[in-house]
């Protein structure tokens, strides 16, 4: 089994019951092809999503979005977890002296990103995501290596973009987020 990123955008807002009822609906065929959610992260306006589950691989994964006859997703890949110092396995926001904001950040890359890169870069950026207090949590890294979501608590999302920016890291984009559990 191998854990598979989906990544999907709607025209207009879902909630969590969206994707509870897309769980439940598909359950037939998620068994069929062997796939489990494990973890779906909802942008606060509804407009998009990250689901991880875990599967035989990613064409099984496709397979349950098109009996679901639900629109196109975005991308659909292979990936590997990558979990930060402070990833309690859940990404629930952290209880401190504020309320945290999940935020999730998409990156893609021209060519493959070499994942000891990736931690050297995370590792000589700490002050910077500190200055905006920002944590990081967990990476999905694709198979292929050409995309990225990765998970950060902050004060807010824009903490999040600031502190990409002062650490020259680029990024498609990042949303406010919450967890959904698996129906």
């Amino acid at each position: 089994m191998t854990e598979v990123v989906l990544i999907r955008q709607f025209s207009e807002p879902i909630s969590s019951d969206y994707l509870d009822a897309a769980s439940i609906d598909l359950g037939w065929c998620r068994r069929l092809y062997g796939v489990n959610p494990l973890l779906s992260f909802l942008a606060r306006d509804g407009l998009r999503c990250a689901c991880v589950f875990s599967a035989p691989d990613a064409e099984a994964v496709r397979n349950v979005v098109r009996a679901g006859k639900r629109s196109e997703p975005e991308g659909i890949w292979a990936c590997t977890i990558h979990p930060g110092a402070e990833d309690d396995g859940k990404c629930y926001p952290v209880a401190g002296k504020a309320m945290r904001t999940l935020v999730v950040v998409e990156r893609s890359f021209e060519t493959a990103a070499m994942f000891d890169d990736l931690q050297a870069n995370d590792e000589n950026n700490i002050a910077k995501f500190q200055l905006r207090d920002v944590r990081f949590i967990r990476r999905y890294l694709s198979a292929d290596r050409r995309r990225m979501v990765c998970l950060y608590q902050a004060p807010d999302a824009d903490a999040v973009g600031d502190a990409n920016r002062l650490a020259g890291m680029p990024f498609d984009r990042f949303w406010p987020a919450q967890v959904v559990s698996p129906a």
